[in-house]
This record gives structure tokens, C-alpha cells and sequence, in this order.
């Protein structure tokens, strides 16, 4: 515990993060991510050492999570609403980010059909940077077409006009596919269109095709605020008092476990507090038939493992309020400081209380 007075407050701080950083890092697989959720408070200084020990360029993102819609209306000049995700690989060549469930909102801008299902539409030439002529000279060529017949070709034919990728103002683009695949996907995927006097190429993105959305670095929607880990501990406990301060949403673990681990990682949380980690982890491997696992660690400050953490995770598996149970199991060990081993007798001791450990490590439990 730091004095808020302490000149040296956030040197400390940062000593007693540098070490436990430099573990995590040398315990990631070579695939691995790290996530660390901070506040306004200490952010400046951890992001400088986190670039310092996985390297700036394996730094894959900086999220904003709004956990507080409404803000924390009792400081005095910007109500706080929000904190940090700051997201790392070991190697950022070998990491990979999937994807989110679209969204309702993005859902509903699949507002046109045809007989292959839903689609919305955008310009088939391309904007914005490396969108000229210099840039992707390949994709630069001649459409014929005939507004009458709809007819589309790379080749002239009869009754048709040329149409190239020109903007309004004159600046020669490119079309967002090269002359073979618009031949192939024309027929499915290309639509013409007369906006403003002016026949257009359009490309159909489909809602079939989209296998999900990008992660932004804005996580805002309700699900993700504060109140929601609040009355999911209270539900698990079937109480209505406090059980834990700022409990984190299980649905924002949920989703960052989702573009973050495949369906069989193993997943650390060495600061687990009330263990929303470890239950994000077993509703995802529900939802998804995965074989995820977790290990969360936690000191036993107010015997939040023994009265809040374990027992979280024992409810959600045996089942609580009106949610089944998930198949799974969990095992909680305590940590002590070894003593000089001197004796045979010591050695067995310490062989004991390790052997489940040592299964566990070898997956042969």
C-alpha cells in the first residue's frame, strides 16, 4: 500500500508491475496476448513500460472500455467513464484478432435482398488512401456497360458505354477488384445503379459473407458497463448486497476472450479478484463447444478467493437463480513459502503437497 502523498508513488507502482509483467510475458506462448485493463491513474506509465518489455511494434491496440456510461458525477471536472484495454502479442507476426458477432445496428444495414439473401451497398470504386491510379495500377481498366440490359464486360460490345474509375473531381482511382475476379463475381456481387443523373458500379456486401466484425477501439455498448458485473455477482449469491467493488461485465471478458484465444487456450489472470475471467471462460466454451482453460490467482485479501472467488466459480458450475449448471471443474490451491528442505521426512512433505500441481502442469490430472 502506497501513500497517495508518496513522491515515489508511481515508481513503485511500475517496480511492482515490472516484475510481474516480465513473468507474463516469458509464460505467453509465442501466439500468446496480453490484455491489461487500467484506469486514468497509471496508464501513461504502463503503457511506456509495456512497450519497453513486448517491444512498441507488438503493440496490437489502446481500447477505450465505457464502463460508466453516466460518468462518476462526484469528480469535480469530467465525470470518468471509461478505462483502458492495452493489448499486446509476444509476436506480432504470429498473433491473430478475430472477430465480434455483428451487431444488431450493423445488422440492420443490410436493408436489400435479392435471391441470394441481404445486402447493402457501396461504390466498387475505390476512396480514400491508396485508392489512385499510381497506386494499384492493376486495377485500373475499362467497364463496358448497358443500362438498359444491365449487361457488365471488361470487353466492348454493342450498345454498350465505358465506364473507368474517375471520380468527381477529376482524379483518376482504381475499381476495388482486378478485371478477372469482377468477371467472375460480377453476375452475383455487382450492381448498376443511376444515382444523380449518373450510372454507377456498386459492389453487394452481403450479410452472409460477413463472418463478423472488426473489435474497434471503442468498446461501447451496454452489456460491457460496471452494473452488469455487479448484478451477476448479486445473482450468483442470491443477495442484494455489494459483494465486490467494480466486479468486471462478463459479457466484456466474453468478447475479448472470443477474438483473443481459440477454442483450446489456456488462459492466465494473475490479478483475478472476484473471477469474472474464469466464468467468462466456461459460458464461452458453452457457447462455442470449446475446451478452454483458466488459471486465476489472487491473494486472499478479505478471503476474497475462499468467500468470493472460488464459490463464484463453483456456483456457475453446479448452476444458480435460474441458470443451469456448466460442465466443467475447478480445484483451488494455496500458496506458502517453502521451508529449508533438510530431511527425507521435508521431502516427502513437499512432494505431497505438490503431486496435484505437477498433474495438473503435466495435463494428467
Amino acid at each position: 500500500y502506497i501513500d497517495k502523498e508518496d513522491r515515489f508513488r508511481h515508481s513503485k507502482w511500475l517496480s511492482f508491475m515490472n516484475k510481474r509483467l516480465r513473468l507474463a510475458r516469458r509464460l505467453l506462448k509465442e501466439t500468446g496476448i496480453f490484455v491489461c485493463a487500467i484506469d486514468d491513474y497509471e496508464v501513461a506509465g504502463l503503457k511506456l513500460l509495456l512497450d519497453n518489455i513486448f517491444g512498441e511494434q507488438n503493440r496490437l491496440g489502446t481500447c477505450i472500455v465505457v464502463h460508466n456510461p453516466g460518468g462518476r458525477q462526484d469528480e469535480k471536472f469530467f465525470p470518468t467513464a471509461h478505462e483502458y484495454m492495452l493489448v499486446y502479442a509476444k509476436n506480432k507476426t504470429s498473433a491473430n484478432i478475430g472477430t465480434l458477432e455483428l451487431s444488431d445496428e450493423k445488422i440492420q444495414q443490410y436493408k436489400q435482398s435479392d435471391e441470394l439473401g441481404s445486402y447493402k451497398l457501396r461504390g466498387f470504386r475505390r476512396s480514400g488512401s491508396n485508392s489512385r491510379r499510381e497506386d494499384r495500377p492493376n486495377l485500373y481498366y475499362p467497364i463496358y456497360v448497358n443500362e438498359k440490359t444491365s449487361e457488365m464486360s471488361v470487353k466492348k460490345f454493342k450498345g454498350s458505354i465505358e465506364l473507368l474509375p474517375i471520380d468527381d473531381n477529376g482524379i483518376e482511382r482504381c475499381w476495388r477488384w482486378n478485371a478477372d475476379t469482377f468477371e467472375e463475381k460480377k453476375l452475383s456481387y455487382i450492381e448498376l445503379k443511376k444515382v444523380k443523373g449518373q450510372i454507377g458500379l456498386y459492389v453487394k456486401e452481403r450479410e452472409q459473407d460477413n463472418v463478423g466484425e472488426k473489435p474497434k477501439t471503442i468498446w461501447n455498448k451496454p452489456k460491457y458497463a460496471a452494473v452488469s458485473g455487479t448484478s451477476t455477482l448479486k445473482s450468483i449469491f442470491n443477495t442484494t448486497n455489494k459483494i465486490f467493488d467494480y466486479p468486471k461485465s462478463v459479457n466484456l471478458i466474453v468478447d475479448l476472450l472470443q477474438i483473443t484465444t481459440n477454442k483450446t487456450s489456456l488462459i492466465l489472470d494473475f490479478f483475478a479478484g472476484s473471477g469474472t475471467t474464469g466464468q467468462a471462460v466456461l459460458e464461452l466454451n458453452q457457447q462455442d463447444k470449446g475446451n478452454r482453460q483458466f488459471i486465476l490467482c489472487t491473494n486472499n485479501e478479505n478471503q476474497i478467493c475462499e468467500e468470493v472467488t472460488y464459490p463464484r466459480i463453483k456456483k456457475v458450475i453446479e448452476g444458480y437463480s435460474d441458470k443451469k449448471g456448466i460442465s466443467a471443474n475447478v480445484k483451488y490451491f494455496k500458496t506458502d513459502y517453502v521451508p529449508y528442505v533438510l530431511t527425507d521426512n521435508d521431502k516427502r512433505t513437499l512432494v505431497s503437497k505438490s503431486t496435484e500441481l505437477l498433474c495438473i502442469s503435466e495435463n494428467t490430472f
